[in-house]
């Protein structure tokens, strides 16, 4: 895993946005919108393909981010971009212990 963009920001999202834009207005009113931008996440593999899932439980798509930044070591959605910060928490407790 390379990336986690959280949003509809990702490709897939955003080409929905016409299904959207061309929905009737009482469609809307009524909220049947199939999904809004914040349940939507995409994840970047290594090898350049999109995984996009729509999370519509906000505790489950909580619980689903966290466990995807902690097996990232990732402090911003990037791989590794906190691996530093937990080796240097690590070396604390140990050296407090």
């Amino acid at each position: 895993m390379d990336s986690l963009l959280f949003g509809g920001v990702g490709s897939r999202f955003w080409i929905y946005r016409k299904h959207i834009n061309s929905m009737d207005l009482q469609d809307i009113k009524a909220n049947k919108m199939p999904f809004f931008a914040w349940e939507c996440l995409t994840i970047n593999l290594d090898n350049g393909r999109e995984v996009n899932i729509v999370i519509k439980n906000e505790a489950c798509m909580t619980a689903f981010i966290m466990l995807l930044l902690y097996e990232m070591k990732s402090v911003d959605g990037k791989h590794n971009s906190g691996a530093k910060i937990i080796d240097a928490l690590l070396r604390q407790d140990r050296k407090d212990k």
